[in-house]
C-alpha cells in the first residue's frame, strides 16, 4: 500500500468564540499582538481580539499579576515582540481557553499540502503546530470529495480513518482509501479539469 504524506499547514490565526458583552456576538479576530501592562516587579499580559460585530476590542488574559521573575525570558520576549507564533501557541493553550471561556474556530484558517491518491494508499495526516481540525474537513480537502460523500465511504469500508471523522484534533492520524475510492478521486480531478479547459462559446 502506497505510503502518502499530507500536512496541514496554518495560514492565518483562528477566530476566537467568545461572547461579546457589548453586541452580543459570538466571533472575535486575534489582532496577532499582547499587551503587556508593568506595575512594579508584577505584569499583567493579554491577548488584543476585535469583536467581528461591532469592532470592540477584547483582552484575554494571559497573565495576572505574575512576579516578572517567574516568566521563562524568552517568552517574555515573544510577548513583547508580538511573535504571531506565541499569539497562535497561548491561545492554543488550555489553560488560556478555560480562563477567559472561549474556544477556537480553525475554519479558513489552514490548507492542506500534499497530493491527492493516485493509488491504493495510506495516508498519514502530519498536523499543524496549533490548529484543531477534523479528519472530515482533512480528508474533504484532500481528496475533493463532498463531506457527506466521504461519510457514506467510511460507513461502507471504502476509507478507514484511525480517527473521529467529525471530532477536530491536533495530533497525527492515519487514513486508509481503497481502490475504488482512488479511482473516484481521480475521475473527479479529471472531471474538474476539463470544465477548467472547456472551451466557450
Amino acid at each position: 500500500m502506497l505510503p502518502v504524506i499530507w500536512h496541514v499547514r496554518e495560514t492565518a490565526l483562528p477566530i476566537v468564540r467568545r461572547r461579546c458583552p457589548h453586541c452580543r456576538a459570538d466571533a472575535h479576530t486575534p489582532t496577532g499582538t499582547f499587551r503587556v501592562n508593568a506595575n512594579g516587579k508584577l505584569l499583567d499580559v493579554w491577548i488584543l481580539a476585535t469583536c467581528r460585530s461591532c469592532g470592540r476590542t477584547a483582552k484575554l488574559v494571559v497573565h495576572e499579576r505574575v512576579r516578572v521573575t517567574t516568566l521563562d525570558r524568552r517568552r517574555l520576549d515573544g510577548y513583547h515582540r508580538n511573535d504571531v507564533d506565541l499569539v497562535a501557541a497561548v491561545l492554543a493553550e488550555p489553560g488560556t481557553a478555560r480562563r477567559n471561556n472561549y474556544r477556537l474556530d480553525w475554519d479558513g484558517a489552514w490548507e492542506l499540502v500534499g497530493e491527492p491518491p493516485t493509488s491504493t494508499c495510506r495516508v498519514t495526516v502530519s498536523p499543524g503546530r496549533h490548529a484543531e481540525v477534523s479528519p472530515l474537513d482533512v480528508l474533504a480537502a484532500g481528496l475533493g470529495l463532498s463531506r457527506s460523500r466521504i461519510t457514506r465511504l467510511v460507513k461502507v469500508g471504502g476509507i478507514v480513518c484511525s480517527a473521529d471523522l467529525r471530532r477536530p484534533t491536533a495530533s497525527p492520524f492515519t487514513v486508509e482509501v481503497a481502490a475504488e475510492v482512488v479511482a473516484e478521486v481521480v475521475d473527479a480531478l479529471a472531471a474538474e479539469q476539463d470544465d477548467q479547459f472547456s472551451p466557450t462559446t
